[in-house]
């Protein structure tokens, strides 16, 4: 599938945003609290963005839910563990040698703890086993009178997720479905992935009001909420945010060719995601952050380094290129 340069202008500013509260977090002497609080859309606009492209991919495929499709889409999604894994595997070795303890690293990888960002991973190879399911959903139902009995089934399920206690970080790995809340806004990237929602004027505008109010809100209450209102409002101010900057990028497309920085960041975001609060945890080791200036240091550092990372295992992937759909037609056939 062609990449959509808005999409990966919409990561960059995601992935610079979750490194940017990750090195508040480690270096609290630094942070601007009104700022940080605005860093929280990151996560809500990767799981948005990824129910986007996967309903974008299905549809390309003109995918049916049949048992060798299922299987396609899985062993394609599950690649996401490859760079994983290697991830873990050098952060584990260069944290803990020669003492390797490799029961432990085994453990750490099986529930994504090893960092505690990785929460992250679990979540969404969760929501890849029932995006075949959803979107064959909303393919049928589309345009008639059972899309609102859908979208309502998708909020129940979520209200329900949320009221027995599942949060938003799935450690665990199968026993906190979903993430709570994030199933609807991945649903909702899912719907957004339609042009001809994309193009709807009053959605803009909806989502315009619908930022301002919740903007408003969370100044005026300096997100000092109760925990699942908090929740709630931050999700809806994040995806009506990536709403109206879509939509807006869409509409003035020339002005993605000054964000080319951003662009190459949401190509490379997954390891940059993964390695970057290693980076910034272990520099901190090793020099102390008395100024502004070193610790925008490592900030850059923690983003070069992964991007750089990424690049040369992207080369090295395309010599090892595994035929996935020819496999899998080989083993449905058994």
């Amino acid at each position: 599938m062609k990449r959509n340069s808005t999409i990966d202008i919409l990561r960059g500013i995601a992935i610079l945003a979750v490194v940017l509260d990750h090195a508040w977090y480690l270096y609290p002497q630094f942070s601007i609290t009104q700022l940080w609080h605005h860093t929280y859309f990151s996560i809500p606009w990767f799981i948005f963005l990824s129910g986007m492209t996967n309903s974008l991919s299905l549809e390309k495929h003109q995918f049916s839910l049949k048992i060798r499709s299922y299987l396609l889409f899985l062993l394609k999604r599950v690649t996401i563990l490859i760079p994983y894994v290697l991830t873990c595997l050098a952060i584990f070795f260069l944290q803990h040698y020669p003492d390797l303890n490799w029961n432990q690293w085994i453990h750490d990888v099986l529930y994504f703890s090893i960092q505690p960002t990785y929460y992250y991973v679990n979540l969404i190879l969760q929501l890849y086993l029932i995006v075949p399911v959803l979107y064959t959903a909303v393919k049928h139902t589309w345009n008639t009178r059972f899309m609102p009995v859908l979208i309502t089934i998708i909020l129940i399920l979520t209200g329900i997720s949320v009221w027995i206690g599942v949060p938003p970080w799935p450690f665990s790995p199968a026993a906190r479905l979903f993430g709570g809340i994030y199933l609807s806004v991945f649903f909702l990237g899912m719907l957004f992935s339609k042009p001809t929602v994309q193009k709807n004027g009053k959605l803009f505008m909806a989502s315009v009001i619908i930022f301002l109010i919740s903007e408003g809100i969370l100044l005026g209450t300096n997100a000092g909420l109760p925990g699942f209102a908090q929740t709630f409002l931050f999700n809806l101010w994040a995806i009506s945010l990536i709403v109206v900057m879509f939509m807006f990028f869409n509409t003035y497309s020339k002005l993605t060719r000054f964000m080319s920085f951003f662009s190459i960041l949401g190509k490379h975001s997954y390891i940059i995601y993964l390695f970057h609060f290693f980076i910034l945890q272990t520099l901190a080791r090793y020099f102390s952050i008395l100024s502004f200036p070193i610790f925008a240091g490592i900030m850059v550092l923690s983003i070069l380094m992964p991007l750089v990372i990424s690049v040369v295992y992207s080369e090295v992937a395309k010599l090892f290129y595994f035929p996935i759909k020819s496999f899998v037609s080989k083993i449905v056939a058994l």
